[in-house]
């Protein structure tokens, strides 16, 4: 039987809730007038994400064994449901689309700062022009919904992957039990 970490329920659970609280405030800079989230709540959100991260990997690595494999994912992943795995493809051509829509188009690569009291786009540390608090707050709520898109992603391969484990672990102690 595969030797996964111990607490796979309680990551899996946490990588959930997580995602959903990622999700919400992802979808949240989507509305109009929404005040910007400090800068601060991405790191938080991606400090959340490695603690779940790691033992994900961990149960992945066990599922795959010791062997290098070009197929892992169809391994790792078989043992959720069909539209688990479709809707993890979704969220992969979403995130890649709202982070270059993000950066690129609604952007333009500028980032909004606060200098001196005053609205501004930033290029590489360098004020391109003012801007009232309307486009300031628009510019930072597409900066965070670019960045958050990714913790939502890997969040939800979190899950994924902590989910396909203990499935995988019920699966071999049920079957453990058969065999005597």
């Amino acid at each position: 039987m595969p030797n996964f970490p111990k607490r796979i329920r309680f990551f899996h659970r946490l990588s959930i809730a997580l995602l959903l609280l990622s999700a919400a405030l992802h979808f949240r800079a989507y509305l109009p007038n929404a005040a910007p989230l400090p800068k601060g709540v991405i790191f938080l959100l991606s400090i959340g994400l490695f603690i779940t991260f790691i033992p994900a990997i961990r149960c992945a690595s066990v599922m795959v064994g010791q062997r290098y494999r070009q197929d892992m994912w169809k391994v790792v992943l078989a043992p959720l449901s069909k539209w688990h795995r479709r809707a993890l493809v979704l969220l992969i051509i979403y995130v890649a689309f709202n982070f270059i829509s993000t950066l690129f188009v609604l952007n333009r690569g500028l980032s909004a700062e606060q200098r001196a009291g005053r609205y501004v786009l930033e290029s590489k540390g360098r004020v391109v022009k003012a801007v009232d608090q309307a486009t300031y707050v628009l510019f930072r709520n597409r900066e965070f919904r670019g960045l958050s898109g990714h913790v939502v992603f890997f969040q939800a391969i979190s899950g994924a992957l902590l989910l396909a484990a203990l499935r995988t672990q019920k699966r071999n102690v049920g079957s453990a039990g058969f065999s005597r």
